[in-house]
């Protein structure tokens, strides 16, 4: 099921040369007035008229221009520096001098243009640049008419005719900015920065320069450099070849299999002619596989392992892919939450998540993160995925592979017009989709068995935002979560899906996160009656200080509470004020008040749900959302509201006559009349005053927000 798009496109033209046996392409702006130049270091011993011929039979490889090649013309000291750099592994190397012409008069085969007139006692000509090994040029043999490149000097030297040597081409594109990248970009849910891989595979130093030679968002690429785990997991599931080396030309050089000593290179600087580069000891993670690096076999150059770790290689000898890094700084904001629970155990239904999630099963843990978009595996056993570049997981241990554990992403959607939207879901295993629409019904979709790609369809009443919550279990065995959509009614997978949240591709917009909250805390009351509490009217009269025989009151971060008997939609309760968890208290009422915040923004409607044993009433600015006047044991009881910007009084009033005890508040955005895995229990957060968050001029204390009150379900 995987979908690997193509990325950069141009690798085609790469050494289709077949008498080339080996050639490197190198990238520096060195050209007339800081143009670009492509160069490529042949490894092909030949006569210096065959090697310019050669050179002349080839385009521009790299940059797509039609640019024809020439041997090397060297212009500066920069630029020389550079090309000793590129060959600095030795040898000798034909250049683009000459002076077969006229003797003694050197000219660049290029252009024609002179730079040296005389034997090895002559002058540059017209200030050009020159770099002659000492005592050169000087014919010593007779008919030493062509430029030979000392690979261990960067010096020069006239040769013989009849010698062979590999040779340097150049490719004088004339370019003052470089080509911006094609295909589709690759989104980081962690960083929310883009990548791409190549489309062709080719050796580790190719793979470098195809990674410089574009641009995206006006930033140039490179080859990537890792800076953690989720990173690292990332590139793995792009694949191939990584920026790190311990090559001679691109670093400090050997590092005798020291890990610390290999670096991350990154293009030329323009100024010196040196590759930039960081050590792994200066960038501080490090994350070799096994015994790696072992440097066997002329094994300088780094890629991804399977595990997410890095494996050195003889990148010289080998093709593979590569990963480009454009280092924009944030693109796509990581607005969705995802938390990730662990159990002991984990069944298969939706049941099974909600109990995790919501406190009801045994937890070892508990984690949370915020991405860019639900493209989430386990590095370990990642499974089929949709999209490339997937993300660890909150909890991911990169030595595990992660089983029994529920996960829960939340989301924010930007919705451009009112109509038709196919959601997909790719997982392994179980999962629950629950759309937010506005004033209408939530859509809620469970996918019918445990693994694979599923669709749903959602009509949006209008365009404006709307929250979107994904729940999905992991059993055993493979793990991983994408949510993606396109537009229209659809049933299966087309090219018009992207991940939500990956705008640069086209995806639906994941924004700030629309929700609501208590400021400061939850603050509760009980009131003991001498006589029993059978319906609203004697809960109300007792808190008004009928038959009162006692009272009790704490704060609370959440209003989940129990004394004994059934836990309700979620664990982790706390005991009523001054009632002991497992008594068997009876004739009593737990009254909460709390101060209801809207930001700007977060308006919209909203679902409060409360579970009682017995009944209950929930008010908010003194309007009823909930009505429950009944005796029972655990019994949902939902009311839908819309809710503008503001500061509300949030009263929850809960009776209980005898038995078992419990009560709870939990919410979701939209419209909902049963229970789902969007809803949470409303939470309780210290925040500044609402004056200082952008609510100045609106009534606060329960009197300026407005409501709107939709209906109650009982």
């Amino acid at each position: 099921m995987t979908n690997r798009m193509s990325i950069v496109a141009l690798t085609a033209v790469l050494l289709s040369a077949s008498a080339l046996v080996h050639a490197d392409l190198f990238l520096a702006p060195y050209g007339p007035g800081d143009t670009w130049k492509v160069y490529e270091t042949v490894t092909s011993a030949q006569l210096w008229v065959n090697a310019q011929a050669n050179a002349q039979t080839r385009v521009d490889p790299l940059l797509g221009t039609a640019t024809t090649g020439n041997l090397v013309t060297i212009r500066s000291a920069t630029e020389n520096n550079f090309v000793y750099n590129v060959v600095r592994r030795g040898g000798s190397w034909w250049a683009g001098g000459t002076d077969q012409a006229v003797e003694g008069e050197w000219r660049w085969i290029s252009d024609g243009v002179q730079f040296w007139q005389g034997g090895s006692g002559g002058t540059p000509v017209g200030g050009n640049y020159t770099n002659w090994n000492g005592g050169e040029p000087n014919n010593a043999a007779g008919g030493e008419h062509y430029m030979e490149f000392v690979g261990s000097t960067g010096r020069w030297n006239d040769h013989l005719p009849t010698q062979s040597f590999n040779y340097i081409v150049e490719y004088d594109t004339g370019l003052t900015e470089l080509p911006t990248a094609t295909g589709t970009m690759v989104l980081n849910p962690v960083n929310g920065q883009y990548y791409q891989a190549t489309s062709t595979s080719q050796n580790w130093v190719n793979g470098k320069a195809i990674a410089e030679s574009r641009t995206f968002q006006g930033v140039r690429g490179k080859m990537i450099e890792i800076n953690d785990a989720a990173e690292s997991a990332f590139a793995r599931s792009l694949g191939g070849y990584i920026g790190l080396n311990d090559d001679v030309i691109f670093s400090a050089g050997e590092s005798n299999n020291n890990p610390n000593n290999w670096a991350w290179t990154g293009p030329v600087d323009p100024a010196t002619g040196n590759f930039t580069y960081r050590t792994l000891a200066e960038t501080g993670f490090v994350y070799w596989g096994g015994v790696e690096p072992n440097g066997g076999g002329g094994e300088n150059h780094g890629e991804m392992r399977s595990d997410t770790m890095w494996n050195d290689l003889n990148g010289l000898t080998q093709s593979r892919t590569a990963v480009i890094e454009y280092e924009t700084g944030r693109l796509v904001a990581s607005n969705i939450r995802v938390r990730t629970v662990n159990g002991t155990s984990m069944g298969t239904d939706i049941a099974a998540i909600q109990n995790l999630m919501n406190g009801k099963s045994a937890r070892t843990r508990a984690d949370s993160g915020m991405y860019a978009a639900v493209n989430l595996g386990d590095p370990n056993n990642p499974d089929g995925e949709r999209f490339a570049g997937y993300a660890p997981f909150p909890n991911d241990n990169p030595l595990v592979d992660e089983n029994n554990f529920a996960v829960k992403a939340y989301a924010t959607i930007v919705v451009p017009a009112a109509g038709d939207y196919t959601f997909g879901i790719s997982h392994d295993d179980q999962a629950q989709l629950v759309v937010d629409r506005g004033d209408q019904p939530g859509h809620v979709y469970t996918t019918a068995g445990q693994t694979g790609e599923h669709f749903t369809t959602v009509n949006f009443p209008a365009a404006g935002r709307y929250n979107v919550y994904l729940s999905f279990a992991e059993i055993g065995g493979g793990a991983q979560l994408e949510l993606y959509a396109a537009s229209g009614a659809k049933t299966g997978y087309d090219s018009s899906f992207q991940l939500v949240g990956d705008t640069v591709n086209g995806g639906l917009a994941a924004d700030v996160l629309r929700d609501i909250h208590v400021r400061e805390a939850f603050h509760t009351t009980v009131y003991k009656s001498s006589t029993g509490i059978n319906n609203l009217a004697q809960a109300d009269a007792l808190v008004g200080g009928l038959n009162q025989i006692g009272m009790a009151d704490g704060t609370f971060r959440q209003a989940n509470f129990l004394q004994n008997g059934d836990t309700g939609n979620f664990g982790m309760d706390s005991a009523f004020p001054g009632l002991a968890m497992g008594g068997d208290d009876s004739n009593f009422v737990a009254r909460t008040l709390a101060p209801l915040v809207v930001m700007p923004g977060m308006e919209g409607w909203w679902t409060f749900g409360i579970n009682g044993d017995d009944g209950g009433r929930l008010r908010i600015n003194g309007i009823d959302v909930i009505v429950d006047d009944a005796l029972h044991g655990p019994t949902d009881r939902f009311g839908s509201i819309y809710l503008a910007p503001g500061e509300y009084t949030l009263d929850m009033l809960f009776f209980e006559l005898g038995g078992g005890a419990e009560s709870e508040l939990f919410y979701a955005a939209g419209i909902h009349t049963s229970f789902n895995s969007s809803f949470d229990l409303l939470l309780a957060s210290s925040v500044p005053e609402p004056c200082t968050l952008a609510l100045a001029g609106l009534a606060i204390g329960g009197i300026g927000g407005y409501i709107r009150r939709r209906r109650t379900a009982r």
